[in-house]
């Protein structure tokens, strides 16, 4: 039976809610690949940042959970499949680790809890309890939808201001012209995940290290 948790501390829930920022991308559970259905439904922009799978983000990070909440600093190293999410909260308080590889995807804390999974996934489901929309987040961080239904709504650029995809609700209302080797591409500045116990709002005060690769839909 599934295990239900409330009132969790927030240490706990710290140790919690770090997966929801992490690309469901090892190996051995890849995120599905655009198929061409998806494509035809992306404006020329969003079928770009698809592309984008190298990336270094700094910013922050606050999240409300069945009542509790906490904030922290994130750093989100995306390299291909392979990724290293740091999370410290302020004041020098708890900080997190989050590895993800061929191998597999291992948390630890600075306690030196080290949890192991094959995927994000198993590891919120198998540890936590818990079943959220990882690899969706993966898309969601870039300013685009993740496959499958969803309505959304842009701006004039083409930008994606508003998602509602599964039961979460995507608020981008901010963007930046970031540089990278052949020029500038707007990514976001910040954006809010809010489904029906949690709500998650990023603030991104910088990207870099953006690379991007060919794709290959389906």
């Amino acid at each position: 039976m599934q295990p239900t948790r409330t009132g969790l501390p927030l240490h706990r829930l710290f140790a919690l809610l770090l997966p929801l920022f992490l690309n469901a991308g090892c190996a051995l559970a890849p995120p599905p690949p655009p198929s061409a259905t998806t494509l035809a439904s992306f404006t020329p922009e969003q079928e770009y940042l698809l592309r984008l799978r190298h990336w270094s983000i700094n910013g922050r990070l606050a999240v409300k959970h069945r009542g509790e909440g906490m904030m922290a600093t994130l750093i989100w190293n995306q390299d291909g499949e392979d990724y290293q999410i740091d999370l410290h909260a302020p004041s020098g308080g708890h900080s997190l680790r989050l590895l993800g590889t061929e191998q597999g995807v291992t948390l630890t804390t600075n306690e030196g809890e080290v949890i192991t999974a094959s995927t994000p996934e198993s590891l919120l489901y198998h540890h936590f309890g818990l079943q959220i929309p990882i690899s969706s987040i993966y898309y969601w961080i870039r300013g685009i939808p993740a496959p499958g239904r969803s309505h959304q709504s842009l701006d004039d650029a083409g930008n994606l201001l508003r998602l509602e995809q599964g039961d979460w609700t995507v608020a981008i209302p901010k963007y930046h012209n970031e540089p990278f080797a052949q020029g500038s591409i707007p990514l976001p500045q910040s954006l809010t995940i809010e489904g029906e116990e949690s709500r998650l709002r990023i603030a991104i005060h910088r990207w870099s290290k953006l690379a991007f690769s060919p794709l290959s839909p389906t």
